[in-house]
């Protein structure tokens, strides 16, 4: 499953940073326990970025707040998060496997920075795509760095 395809349904208009996008207010992500550094906004749309034909997807904040974190689905990344750690914080969450959808938060560099896009692999986001609820988890291990170049050195 895609991160589109776990929000598409009756769309309308948003605007963010990289222009307006259609997505579906009713197929909202809700995260109980808040996200780290934005306690006011609890409520996101996962959308793909507007012209970006890439592995990287919105999560738009719906608050006062305004909260735009580009995304990539945890597979997109290798070398990535064992399998065996991403299994028991899905167990932890009580969500069933085939409802999982992990994604990592990226952080884009400045344009003609030299510099290229970091993945955090420390805190995941962990999604049950059936129930809309995301839980972002920073895990204990420290071979997992808050920042990951997603280029090959």
């Amino acid at each position: 499953m895609t991160p589109h395809e776990a929000t598409r349904s009756a769309a309308s208009t948003l605007p963010t940073p990289f222009g307006p996008i259609e997505t579906d207010r009713t197929a909202t992500l809700t995260f109980p326990l808040g996200l780290p550094g934005f306690p006011a906004v609890d409520r996101f749309v996962l959308t793909p970025i507007p012209g970006s034909e890439g592995p990287f997807h919105l999560l738009h904040g719906l608050g006062e707040e305004a909260v735009d974190l580009v995304v990539t689905p945890l597979e997109t990344v290798a070398p990535s998060i064992d399998p065996a750690d991403v299994a028991t914080v899905r167990d932890a969450l009580q969500i069933d496997a085939a409802s999982l959808l992990v994604l990592l938060v990226v952080t884009l560099p400045a344009k003609g920075s030299g510099q290229s896009p970091m993945v955090n692999l420390r805190a995941p986001i962990f999604v049950d795509v059936d129930r809309h609820i995301a839980v972002q988890t920073v895990l204990p291990d420290s071979r997992y760095p808050f920042r990951k170049s997603l280029v090959a050195a």
